[in-house]
């Protein structure tokens, strides 16, 4: 995207013409829009700094808002120092975390059934010069 673009974007979320703005991390820094209810981080911060300056935006003059952060296993452990250091730990939960372990499909060439088209499976119309 553009700078244009991305300035655009950030203004329409500010006037409330859109409610949702998705922005990588790099791009989220000196964002500063009153009225954040919710955080949704979609990669861990790496650091307690990182974390509080990300959910904090829910924040700003009193105000409180939800902060929720997407874990992979890998990070676990990162995070639950995190949770530990900012004192946070009856807010982390893990309970319902379930870890997929990749699975191996076997794709053959044939027997998979083809999008779009009919497979043919009907009767054919009677007679010469039918299509």
């Amino acid at each position: 995207k553009s700078q244009r673009q991305r300035e655009r974007a950030l203004a329409d979320f500010e006037a409330w013409r859109v409610d949702t703005l998705v922005a990588t991390d790099v791009a989220a820094r000196g964002i500063d829009v009153e009225g954040i209810s919710h955080v949704i981080n979609f990669d861990a911060p790496e650091d307690r700094e990182g974390y509080v300056h990300r959910i904090g935006r829910t924040a700003r003059a009193g105000n409180t808002g939800v902060g929720v952060t997407f874990v992979g296993a890998e990070q676990a452990r990162d995070v639950r120092k995190i949770a530990t250091e900012l004192r946070l730990e009856d807010q982390f939960d893990a309970s319902g975390l379930h870890v997929a372990q990749p699975s191996r499909r076997h794709v053959s060439g044939g027997g998979e059934a083809r999008r779009g088209r009919p497979s043919g499976r009907g009767r054919k119309p009677s007679g010469s010069g039918h299509r």
